[in-house]
């Protein structure tokens, strides 16, 4: 699938219009562990000291690659531009505006942005 590198570790992903001009909507998640010790002895803890996937990351991360997945199937319905931007150092000041500044929001430039956040504790 065609992608754009930004920086050392984010991803840009377009999906571009196949059935004429529309919005260009922008899907971001956060792609970073943390640096902190996991000890919650889960089956699905991080095998990596002194990292942890603390905060949702990797369920943000898994979110969005899952809508690449089904966008990319249905791409020939598609009006507009659906781009799945992959942020990495979220918890880092200026992380953001590093990636706005590479230009994820131009080129088209982005109608609106979506983003999600998990609780884990409902």
């Amino acid at each position: 699938m065609p992608h754009i590198k930004i920086g050392e570790t984010g991803i840009v992903v377009d999906i571009i219009e196949e059935q004429g001009e529309g919005l260009h909507i922008g899907i971001r998640a956060d792609i970073d562990a943390l640096p902190l010790e996991e000890k919650t002895g889960l089956s699905f803890a991080s095998q990596n000291k002194g990292v942890m996937h603390a905060s949702g990351h990797d369920g943000h991360t898994s979110i969005l690659l899952g809508t690449v997945y089904q966008l990319y199937q249905y791409k020939s319905r598609l009006k507009g531009t659906v781009r799945c931007i992959f942020q990495p150092d979220e918890e880092a000041d200026g992380a953001a505006q590093k990636m706005i500044e590479e230009g994820v929001l131009e080129n088209p430039r982005m109608d609106c942005m979506l983003a999600l956040h998990c609780r884990w504790h409902m």
